[in-house]
């Protein structure tokens, strides 16, 4: 039989006599096999500031200073030169360079309305409406992009300028050259190396998968085709070509590596499919180099070559010489044509085949007259090589608006409008769906509270079990108790919530004092000039801050009520809580001893002690349960991903994302299931125990006692926390309202003094004869309330606040909410 390796220096050839079974060996000196690889130019561009009409959007869509964003605005000018104006180098570095841009200009794209020139319209209303303008704004960002088009007039390297006022026209010259990048990074590594062919293999799978998205790109956002060299059939042609380029790296690696001749043919032929495609693709493209054509043709034949002459040693290892004759003919016959097509593409490998397979069929068919005498069957019936492909060029492409990719993004404070009512309307969405989950957790626990209260459980059965000592049960939850700060946490976090709402309530009284007070200001100037004090009245502007303002006073009023509850509680059950962080000799004193029961052994005593045991751990689970779904609403980033759905409408987004709660749902069902059977259970074994005891009294109140205020604090502790969260977000939102009051009274008094300054130089330029005297009233009218007008935000001269959030309502304790 016969090994040989195209790629070795050397090849092996082994020969089994006739006349016994010892091997000789035989070695003779073969030339090494180098690959050719392909790789395609990147477009030009030029170079362009998106500074301008950037600056011209945020003052007049977002109401902000464009001063802010100067920074953010360079960086994304640089970046864009850095990634296509001025090529990045054929490294890892150049590609993270593009991949950013693509990546930041993704995001630029799902945050401001970019001009469409020519993109096929969207079909139904989507979240991309954001940015339209209710008002008739200025509508899109319009930046022309000029990119030079490789076209068939002057062959790939023609140039032709293509300028056009379409974002998408910029994202698709993007992946075209992100992929070109990707090809040339491929085509120059150092394949003699793991690194490199590991490189090799990811860079031009990727060029293909780039290709073959940016073809569906294409065809989705233009009614025609921008550019010649973005046209689909094209990049179909350049994608089919990298992923056949790709195949033959892992061909090439399973060589270098030894692997079994089967698997090398299975790769071989797979290959040889991929480059007959691509051979046929690059051969109705004009745009494309004929030398093209050639090369995939000949690549198509070597690998048919290669993989029959593969199949055929693995055909001589199970001593088939007969097919393996066949095989090694057909490889022959099929090498010979490649090396036309090699020599067309200065492609010298197909000779080194030809070659190795001449020599390798001379070898099986002496080997076979010789020894094995097997009859060589027609090649066509063979059974066909099972091709094995490694490439995968519909995946989808890595998210590049990640912050993995593209670094924190430049302008993410800045959030549409529309956004921001989106992201309201789905939490408050998301709300009914989790505060569902939460009540009936919650509803659990107090209906397990209730019935054990009424059984007297585990009092009664803890005074039996520990007659004198303290029971365990009681010992753990003393012990949680102090774990989690004691009395003194919930001291102080009740003593931090009054501060809180405190400051709330300041907050809220100082944006409505400076309110009034510039109210009875504008009055006392209009009681004085009368008809000639122009301006709107402050009445007429200020309706829904005043309104805005008494949404925050219901909301506080709600909020401190809540807590009176909370503290009322507190004060029932702080006695209770003070005793279970005491010691356990402390606790032992405080109980009162019974007399010692000879019940413990009895099967009923052991089953309400594994029901209650269940029951407890049960506990356990919903309180965490609960967390969880707390830490995934917080956690949850909802605006980042309604800026990146924001081609499909809230019908479709809402539920989508409300889907990452099923599994929620699912464990809430369950452990409430669970709770109601346990209950049950534990009502069961608790009528078999007090049919066979009598024992009750002062020490099984106690325990039960205890054991309530143990309840008791972890639901106080769970309030607390949630009413320093409520007011944390509460003060964040009154600041943002206080600023909104204070940019508001500070543009009126400008806008004050600008008008009597004016008017007095009105005065004093009007002669005696031509003044009209009005009778002056008291310029100290008395205060009067304020009125409710047609919104803040309308003034002459001002720019306009954006619209804050509402506030959410403060929830009632757990307690309060079942009673309701």
């Amino acid at each position: 039989c016969v090994c040989v390796c195209v790629f070795c220096s050397e090849a092996v050839f082994i020969f089994v006599s006739s006349s016994s079974s010892s091997l000789r060996r035989r070695k003779r000196t073969e030339p090494a096999m180098a690959l050719q690889m392909l790789s395609f130019p990147s477009k030009m561009t030029e170079e362009l500031s998106f500074t301008e009409p950037f600056a011209r959007f945020l003052a007049n869509e977002y109401a902000e200073d464009p001063g802010d964003f100067t920074g953010a605005v360079a960086e994304l000018n640089n970046l864009r030169n850095s990634a296509v104006v001025r090529h990045p180098e054929q490294h890892e570095r150049g590609i993270k360079v593009l991949q950013r841009y693509l990546g930041q200009f993704i995001a630029l794209t799902k945050r401001f309305p970019m001009s469409s020139e020519e993109t096929v319209p969207s079909m139904g209303e989507s979240l991309v409406t954001m940015f339209q303008d209710s008002k008739g704004g200025s509508g899109p960002i319009r930046i022309k992009f000029v990119w030079n088009e490789l076209h068939e007039g002057g062959g790939m390297f023609a140039k032709k300028k293509i300028g056009l006022k379409n974002a998408s026209f910029e994202r698709a010259c993007v992946m075209h050259n992100l992929a070109a990048l990707h090809s040339q990074v491929a085509s120059v590594q150092n394949v003699s190396s793991d690194e490199g062919l590991r490189s090799a293999a990811v860079n031009f799978q990727m060029a293909a998968r780039l290709l073959h998205h940016a073809q569906a790109y294409v065809q989705s956002n233009f009614k025609s085709c921008p550019s010649n060299d973005l046209q689909p059939g094209l990049l179909a042609a350049l994608a089919g070509l990298m992923a056949a380029q790709t195949q033959e790296i892992f061909w090439f690696k399973t060589v270098s590596e030894k692997k079994k001749d089967s698997i090398i043919a299975r790769l071989a032929a797979q290959a040889s499919k991929m480059y007959d495609v691509s051979a046929t693709a690059i051969s109705s493209r004009n745009e494309l180099d004929k030398s093209w054509v050639h090369l995939a043709s000949a690549k198509k034949l070597f690998y048919e070559a290669e993989a029959e002459y593969r199949q055929a040693l693995a055909c001589q290892a199970d001593e088939k010489y007969g097919e393996a004759i066949s095989r090694l003919s057909q490889a022959q016959a099929v090498v010979a044509s490649a090396v036309k097509y090699g020599a067309q593409a200065k492609w010298d490998a197909p000779k080194q085949l030809q070659s190795v397979v001449s020599t390798a069929l001379q070898q099986a068919q002496k080997d076979n007259q010789i020894i094995y005498i097997q009859l060589v069957p027609e090649y066509r019936t063979l059974p066909a090589i099972d091709a094995h492909s490694m490439v995968q060029v519909d995946k989808e492409l890595p998210d590049y608006t990640s912050p993995d990719v593209m670094g924190p993004d430049l302008f993410e404070r800045l959030v549409p409008p529309s956004v921001s009512q989106a992201v309201a309307r789905y939490k408050q969405a998301r709300a009914a769906v989790t505060e569902k989950m939460v009540q009936d957790l919650r509803g659990a626990t107090t209906e397990s509270v209730t019935q054990l209260k009424d059984q007297n459980l585990p009092g009664a059965l803890e005074a039996i079990l520990s007659p004198v000592s303290v029971p365990k049960s009681l010992l753990e939850h003393s012990k949680a108790v102090q774990e989690a700060g004691g009395i003194s946490i919930l001291r102080e976090k009740l003593q931090s919530l009054s501060s809180l709402s405190g400051n709330c309530v300041e907050m809220l009284q100082e944006a409505r004092r400076l309110l009034d007070q510039e109210q009875r200001a504008d009055d006392e100037m209009r009681a004085v000039h009368k008809e000639r004090w122009n301006r709107t009245p402050s009445r007429d502007l200020t309706g829904k801050t005043l309104e805005e303002a008494a949404k925050f006073q219901g909301v506080l009023d709600k909020a401190m009520a809540s807590d009176r509850q909370v503290l009322q509680r507190f004060n029932d059950a702080e006695g209770g809580i003070v005793i279970l962080c005491k010691s356990e000799s402390e606790i032992k004193a405080h109980l009162p001893a019974s007399s010692p029961s000879e019940v413990t052994e009895r099967p009923a005593v052991r089953e309400l002690r594994a029901a209650l045991a269940q029951l407890d751990g049960l506990r356990t689970q919903r309180d965490a349960l609960e967390k969880e779904i707390k830490a995934a609403e917080e956690g949850e980033q909802v605006q980042t991903k309604l800026m990146n759905m924001s081609d499909k409408s809230e019908a479709q987004v809402f539920p989508e994302l409300l889907q990452a709660y099923d599994s929620f749902r699912a464990r809430t069902d369950q452990i409430v299931g669970e709770t109601q059977n346990t209950l049950e259970a534990v009502r069961a074994a608790n009528e078999k125990f007090n049919s066979g005891s009598s024992v009750a009294g002062e020490r099984e109140k106690m325990i039960n006692d205890l054991e309530q205020k143990y309840s008791e604090y972890l639901e106080l502790k769970n309030n607390v926390e949630e009413g320093s969260r409520f007011y944390t977000g509460l003060t964040a939102m009154l600041m943002k309202y206080q600023n909104k009051v204070s940019d508001f009274v500070a543009a009126r008094k400008v806008e004050k003094e600008q008008l009597t300054a004016d008017l007095t130089q009105q005065i004093a330029n009007t002669p005696h004869e031509q003044y009209a005297h009005s009778p002056v009233q008291s310029p100290l009218p008395p205060a009067s309330s304020s009125g409710s007008g047609g919104g803040y935000g309308a003034m002459p001269g001002s720019y306009q606040q954006p619209q804050h959030q509402q506030p959410p309502a403060r929830p009632p304790p757990p307690q309060q909410q079942q009673q309701q």
